[in-house]
């Protein structure tokens, strides 16, 4: 049923069971039901130029709304909200549980946070200086360094690598392009790529990066490429890299 707009009455109008049905009890029963489409008598579906809301306490959780609903309320004097499956959940506003996989035997620690501070677990891989690699392989990822942090659930791993580095051309034909990379799980964070390196050229890098995964072992890696085909080339690297993961619980 939709809402009728209604007439502008004048004298000598006969007033008709009609006229009243359509005026008077449709248009009720329109407001009655509405759907809050933005429709004429419907009203609107959102809440516009709000400066506040002021909720009254709940002393038990409502009912469950509708499919495809949620609803949102007050209770013990926090914010709650219930979901169409009937799952009640409080948000997590200022206090909250972050757990933090340290890649400690596998070990996990839970630290509480107060609005946006968070401590974070960090882990240590150090290649010693002097680890040298020669370039008789081209166009394929080689491993300066790499480490694994097992985690439970759902989390946000995270990596940073500074790379110190030497590049020697040795032979006579052309080293190509020098490519280093952070991967995780395999796929490019960060990477930097000289495409003319001269011999004995110095790199001073910092790479960073982030990714979601789902739950598992991560593995985070430093890694070289190259397309010169030399293989007397050698490249000369020292790395120290910080990985980890956060679950938020």
């Amino acid at each position: 049923m939709a809402w009728t707009a209604p007439r502008t009455w004048a004298n000598g109008l006969v007033v008709t069971a009609t006229i009243l049905n359509t005026e008077i009890r449709d248009n009720l029963l329109v407001l009655d039901q509405h759907d809050h489409n933005g429709g004429s008598g419907e009203g609107n579906d959102f809440l516009a130029d709000v400066d506040s809301i002021t909720f009254e306490d709940v002393v038990s959780d409502p009912s469950t709304p509708g499919s495809g609903h949620t609803r949102i309320y007050s209770k013990s004097g926090n914010l709650w909200q219930k979901n169409d499956a009937g799952t009640a959940e409080e948000f997590s506003i200022e206090t909250h549980t972050h757990e933090v996989a340290d890649d400690v035997a596998g070990a996990e620690s839970s630290t509480s946070s107060s609005g946006e501070s968070t401590s974070i677990g960090l882990t240590d891989v150090t290649v010693q200086p002097d680890e040298v690699k020669d370039l008789s392989t081209p166009s394929t990822w080689h491993n300066m360094a790499q480490r694994s942090v097992t985690f439970d659930s759902n989390a946000r791993a995270y990596a940073s690598a500074i790379v110190l580095a030497t590049f020697q051309v040795s032979g006579g034909s052309s080293p190509g392009t020098l490519s280093c990379r952070l991967a995780i799980e395999g796929v490019t964070a960060e990477q930097f790529v000289d495409s003319s390196p001269t011999d004995n050229e110095e790199y001073i890098e910092f790479l960073s990066g982030n990714r979601d995964l789902t739950g598992g072992s991560s593995d985070f890696a430093v890694e070289f490429t190259h397309t010169g085909t030399d293989g007397s080339d050698e490249f000369q690297y020292w790395v120290r890299m910080h990985s980890g993961s956060m679950v938020y619980s």
